[in-house]
């Protein structure tokens, strides 16, 4: 049987990726870190690890019935945070705008994941978009740097993970519109 590590999040758009990433850049001078790759830049909403095909066409489901007349959703890029808060990982955007409804979305998607028998095992959520990976111990507030940048989710994307020495390949396996 074929697993595939599968995650469940929000696409950027390609504008708003440039900028994250060039600010990424800047801000990674600062740390021995590992970036992540401007093409990766998404909002997670859940992490399904390794699933088998067949429980793949059950998320796909799952995200389809949890989106069906959800309506899209504006979204803020807000302040720079390390995380978790103690002993950070690495640092990224807060996101915020329709919070709120953004997190609603969050629960219906785990609600139609667990009638679809799909295990979630982390039903925390904390909207955010990852930047960046320390590599060492280097744990210190990132320069502030402004980004007043407003996006509208308008798909909800169940990507595939394929990992690597490089770092993660994301392929979308299916998209799924807010409407």
């Amino acid at each position: 049987m074929t697993l595939m590590r599968v995650f469940v999040a929000i696409d950027l758009p390609k504008d708003l990726k440039e900028k994250i990433f060039v600010i990424s850049q800047k801000i990674s001078r600062n740390f021995s870190c590992k970036l992540v790759e401007k093409e990766n830049l998404h909002l997670t909403l859940v992490f399904l690890g390794e699933k088998s095909e067949q429980e793949v066409e059950k998320i796909k489901k799952a995200v389809a019935d949890s989106t069906r007349s959800f309506g899209k959703i504006f979204l803020t890029i807000e302040s720079l945070e390390l995380f978790p808060l103690k002993r950070p990982r690495g640092i990224w955007f807060k996101v915020g705008g329709e919070e709120e409804k953004l997190k609603e979305l969050h629960k219906k998607i785990i609600d139609e994941l667990v009638k679809q028998k799909i295990p979630v095992e982390d039903l925390r959520f904390t909207p955010h978009i990852c930047i960046l990976r320390f590599k060492d111990g280097v744990r210190k507030q990132p320069e502030k740097i402004g980004l007043e940048e407003n996006f509208i989710a308008e798909k909800i994307t169940v990507f595939q993970s394929k990992l690597s020495p490089k770092g993660p390949t994301y392929f979308k396996l299916k998209e799924f519109g807010l409407e």
